[in-house]
């Protein structure tokens, strides 16, 4: 009879079954109801697409937003190292707006290879350079965080079109995939990513000092030590390995 009591209840000896939880709810209902990921997901891509074809338009045809000046400054002086790059012309260091490491060189030919090979303006294959990189930021922050993901796409777009007219935004891409990558514990790649973006811009390096070390490390206790090292590992010999030795 007690056994019969016992499973009629759903707990044992007579103890009343438990009640679903309010947090057990919440997730049910983030899994399934008027909040659910996907429709989140439709928000925010919905949001990129259409900021970003605001932005784009605002390059193309030399708007600006606010009192910014024209964004078009930039995208002249790229166009015309790349040019003389592209040709055999090397790297402007007489030129003292240049104040890039080496690795800045293939960013700025890749558009203008695309504007040789097909004919696009060199200001369009820039654009879709910057594009893609902050696609790639943006799929990566929407697997981690898609929080953090919206604060992307609307601090991008405050920027104004001089975001995606500006080389800047490739250095942050990589720095961002290094940040990525030390959450995940993957510091092979975090050192990697920071490699890249020391080779597109030095600040990248900063990112150092705030690098924890790894459990079981050398470095034991003392915080930015173990993933710092390496990181600072690659992006050092990434950046002095292709350093022009004049500027060393």
């Amino acid at each position: 009879m007690r056994a019969d009591q016992s499973a009629l209840s759903g707990g044992p000896a007579g103890l009343p079954a438990p009640e679903p939880t309010a947090a057990a709810g919440a997730a049910a209902t983030s899994r399934t109801g008027p909040g659910a990921p996907l429709p989140a997901a439709r928000r925010l891509w919905g949001g990129w697409l259409l900021t970003r074809a605001l932005l784009v338009a605002g390059v193309l045809t030399g708007q600006t937003f606010g009192a910014q000046q024209t964004v078009l400054g930039d995208l002249r002086i790229y166009a015309g190292w790349a040019h003389d790059l592209g040709h055999g012309g090397g790297l402007p260091v007489g030129d003292d707006r240049w104040q890039y490491p080496p690795g800045a060189a293939v960013a700025l030919v890749l558009p203008e290879l695309a504007h040789t090979l097909s004919a696009v303006p060199y200001r369009v294959a820039f654009v879709v350079l910057t594009l893609l990189a902050d696609l790639a930021v943006t799929v990566a922050l929407a697997r981690r965080d898609r929080g953090a993901a919206l604060f992307w796409v609307v601090g991008i777009t405050a920027l104004g079109p001089v975001a995606l007219a500006r080389f800047d935004l490739l250095p942050a891409a990589a720095a961002l995939a290094a940040v990525l990558a030390v959450s995940r514990a993957r510091f092979g790649r975090a050192g990697f990513h920071l490699g890249v973006g020391t080779l597109l811009k030095v600040w990248p390096l900063l990112l150092l000092v705030a690098m924890p070390a790894p459990a079981g490390s050398p470095a034991g206790g003392r915080p930015g030590c173990g993933r710092g090292r390496l990181a600072w590992s690659a992006g050092w010999r990434a950046r002095w390995g292709c350093w022009p030795s004049s500027q060393r």
